[in-house]
């Protein structure tokens, strides 16, 4: 309950009440585990394709690579709009893509951060 408490407080502070208390249940639900490496950021409006993408960008140089669960944690998409989010990326040579299909991670091109 202290954690429900902590996650409303923290979304009025923050004026995202409604995302606050998204990543709350998405933790309660067991949809987010504490391993996973992109923290639950489950916004109130679902960012456009544009904003997707820059996120994308981001996250593999900050990490050093994405994959499409991560994205889709990070957005609030699903699994198949954030694959096709980043196989766009690929495909316009911003990211390089690496392994298998359900292995499948996303790489800046040639290690640059």
């Amino acid at each position: 309950m202290s954690d429900l408490l902590g996650a409303i407080v923290e979304g009025l502070e923050r004026d995202d009440l409604a995302g606050a208390v998204a990543v709350w249940l998405a933790v309660a639900r067991g949809q987010v585990r504490p391993t996973d490496r992109v923290p639950p950021i489950i916004p109130s409006r679902v960012p456009g394709p544009d904003e997707r993408r820059m996120l994308a960008v981001r996250l593999a140089g900050e990490q050093g690579a994405v994959t499409s669960r991560e994205l889709a944690a990070a957005t609030g998409t699903s699994q198949e709009c954030a694959r096709c989010d980043l196989a766009g990326l690929a495909g316009d040579g911003l990211l390089a893509a690496s392994g298998a299909q359900r292995g499948r991670v996303y790489k800046t091109r040639g290690g640059v951060r």
